[in-house]
């Protein structure tokens, strides 16, 4: 590994403190219990012709309630996790970061294609003068970027089948769904702050990214957000299996974040709205299974490690109207750094679940 700056490596040395406090104080390691093994499995089941999965409440693992807090919110669900051993090029190394991206916060670290199985909808429609079939194919494809200090996500919706009239309805359906979300990440010394005055935050340092803000470009309207504190938005998919056990553990909850509208050209959501949310993240088995095809084929995904993702801005509906996802699923291969897989809860009754993959074009 190259020799870290003494800048780079001040700032991380700090943010590593306060991530950690008050599990530690500087300069003294901390001992810590790993996070167990969830043993609980991730089916997925589906229709002909469309891939889709399922999340039966029993099969997720149970984690604990969040200790109580004096003003921060949920906290650490699993009890102490986080490790202070090793010097800070260890940290860079177990977090997947290396000194170039560190230094240049424009540096792309992540950037991939997804694309979603086809769910299929068919059925029988009788009008006034005719009456027939529909059938109908909706594909979603989301293209990810990401450097350490923003995150774009853009969508779109590729709806085929017949007649025209059908496909037309099923355009102006997924059209909400369409457009980007920009995030803008906390910076390293934001990081550090935040690690030492949020319980919340206490122990993570690199697995979750938290943002500051976010622009909403979707359904042909524009808005632009902050929260306080920060919200997470993604797990990282750069660390290795040590690191997502040490910060993440058994799950983690953020209470209390505050959405603040700053500009908006919805008027659904004018300026100056407000509205309190919390982030639960919680570790599943790396496993999922699809239903593929006609003939209903089976398909096994498997990757190392696997975490969901609840954003809840006052139910699924609202969330989804806000213009992010209500529940997220990320398959990640720590040993390659890849994410492989992501399952997510549109929270449109309409488009349901999708499974998108970096393998489907």
């Amino acid at each position: 590994m190259s020799k870290v700056s003494p800048t780079v490596r001040q700032l991380l040395a700090g943010a590593l403190c306060a991530a950690l406090a008050p599990l530690s104080s500087c300069g003294q390691k901390a001992t810590v219990a790993a996070a167990p093994d969830p043993t609980s499995k991730t089916s997925g089941n589906g229709t002909k012709e469309q891939a889709s999965a399922t999340k039966p409440d029993d099969e997720y693992p149970t984690t604990t309630e969040a200790p109580a807090s004096d003003d921060s919110g949920g906290g650490d669900d699993s009890g102490a996790t986080a490790d202070a051993g090793g010097g800070v090029g260890d940290i860079l190394k177990d977090c997947g970061v290396t000194e170039k991206e560190l230094s240049d916060p424009t540096s792309i670290i992540f950037e991939k294609d997804f694309t979603s199985w086809p769910k299929v909808f068919h059925g029988n429609f009788n009008a006034v003068v005719i009456a027939g079939t529909y059938v109908v194919s909706v594909k979603t494809k989301v293209h990810v970027k990401a450097t350490l200090g923003q995150t774009k996500q853009t969508t779109d919706i590729d709806v085929t089948g017949n007649p025209d009239k059908a496909v037309a309805q099923a355009k102006e359906t997924a059209a909400p769904n369409k457009g980007s979300v920009i995030t803008t990440a906390i910076t390293t010394e934001e990081r550090t702050k935040l690690g030492s005055t949020n319980k919340d935050w206490t122990g993570i340092l690199c697995t979750i990214s938290a943002a500051k803000s976010a622009i909403v470009d979707k359904g042909g309207t524009n808005r632009v957000y902050s929260f306080n504190p920060p919200m997470p938005n993604a797990v990282s998919p750069r660390a290795n299996k040590d690191r997502y056990a040490a910060e993440i553990g058994k799950g983690r909850t953020f209470s209390n974040i505050e959405l603040t509208v700053d500009s908006s050209t919805d008027p659904k959501y004018p300026k100056g709205t407000k509205v309190t949310g919390s982030v639960k993240i919680t570790p599943k088995t790396p496993k999922l299974t699809l239903q593929v095809g006609d003939e209903g084929k089976e398909t096994v995904v498997t990757t190392d490690v696997a975490y969901q993702i609840e954003t809840d801005f006052g139910g699924p509906k609202a969330t989804a109207a806000l213009g992010f996802l209500p529940t997220t699923t990320m398959f990640i291969n720590a040993k390659t750094k890849e994410l492989k897989i992501i399952v997510g809860d549109t929270g449109d009754p309409d488009l349901g679940m999708v499974v998108l993959s970096d393998e489907l074009k």
